[in-house]
């Protein structure tokens, strides 16, 4: 095993764009042939890396000290010192892990609100940070190179006195995306689906609403699928059943793998009030659906107006958009993306712009 020159830092892994953009991230590091490894600050969960090489600290609260801060809740009363005790924790343990296996120089890719230890706060490493969101504040750490996923980022981001270097798109592996689409065919037929977490800023309860007021309307007979979990789920179960379509609205929890139900569905929608791009309706162009997203301010970089319907509207406009976008694609499919997105968006392609911030790949 050759030395890692390239070590991508990540929490726990869960369903969400960022988790698809370190795995998609890896895989092409390691296509290239450089040694890189995940370490992931927390524990296993549902999804997993895919990295060939991963280190997971495991949660701190194993440790004694650390314990006995919960259990007599002191981590309340002196939040400075618990993340002192918790770094300390997690430095003795990626030391250990990564004894000997680092090389001279380490460039470290994670996501800008991802946990940091002090171990990688040293000239050894350089620390590229990637922004997939706007964030309000400076997450304080050692930060070297900081990397928007999109224009739209990038610019809200500066207005906000963030110093960002320069925009890389998020990697996607096509060839993956359609593989694992032919895993299962749905029993399900003529559906719309949502996948993602169910959470008010994914926009899910307007879009029940609007599935709702179409369906009774006489203007859809489709089903709608939810793929995901989240604290939205039972206020939709509920609002479901109180419309009388619990047979016409399908929950189908976490998927490890929704693709199938993307690609056999009528089409995909993602209403969500803020997106850094979209990667499910990227993925959805891929697998032949056609696909509805709100107009938030990175898709236009992406998807064509037919694929976009006003959001920044009241509550009822937006329920109404997405309706009226909701039916013209269901009569006129479309599934194309931007021009060039798909081109930037080459997993392989974006693993060299990293790698440009230090000279690893040889």
């Amino acid at each position: 095993m050759k030395p890692f020159n390239v070590l991508f830092v990540s929490g726990s892994l869960h369903l969400s764009g960022s988790t698809v953009w370190i795995n998609n991230l890896i895989v092409a590091m390691e296509r290239l042939g450089v040694p890189c490894a995940h370490v992931i600050v927390g524990r296993d969960k549902q999804i997993k890396s895919q990295a060939t090489y991963s280190f997971c600290t495991g949660q701190a609260k194993k440790n004694f000290l650390i314990r006995l801060f919960r259990i007599l809740r002191l981590h309340h009363w002196w939040p400075k010192l618990y993340a002192k005790i918790e770094d300390r924790y997690y430095c003795r343990v990626i030391s250990n892990q990564l004894a000997e296996k680092l090389a001279s120089q380490v460039l470290i890719i994670k996501d800008f609100s991802a946990p940091l230890p002090n171990f990688f706060v040293s000239p050894r490493f350089r620390v590229i940070s990637v922004l997939h969101h706007q964030y309000d504040r400076r997450v304080e750490g050692k930060c070297d190179v900081l990397i928007a996923v999109s224009q739209a980022v990038m610019s809200a981001s500066v207005k906000l006195g963030f110093p960002v270097d320069g925009v890389i798109f998020n990697p996607v592996d096509q060839k993956q995306i359609l593989r694992k689409s032919e895993a299962l065919v749905p029993e399900e037929e003529d559906y719309i689906v949502f996948v993602g977490r169910l959470v008010p800023s994914k926009g899910v309860l307007p879009l029940l609403k609007a599935f709702i007021q179409l369906y009774q309307s006489g203007r859809v007979r489709h089903q709608l699928m939810f793929v995901g979990s989240g604290s939205s789920e039972k206020a939709l179960q509920e609002q479901a059943r109180a419309a009388g379509l619990e047979k016409q609205v399908i929950f189908k929890g976490f998927q490890e793998n929704p693709y199938p139900y993307i690609r056999h569905a009528e089409l995909l929608v993602l209403p969500s009030y803020s997106e850094s791009m979209g990667y499910v309706a990227v993925e959805a162009s891929i697998l032949g659906t056609s696909y509805l997203v709100s107009d938030f301010p990175a898709a236009k970089e992406f998807f064509p107006a037919e694929n976009r319907f006003a959001s920044d509207v009241s509550e009822d406009e937006f329920v109404r958009n997405m309706e009226n976008g909701i039916q013209a694609l269901l009569e006129n499919p479309q599934v194309s993306l931007c021009d060039g997105v798909l081109e930037q968006m080459e997993p392989e392609r974006v693993a060299k712009q990293f790698l440009r911030y230090q000279d690893v790949s040889s």
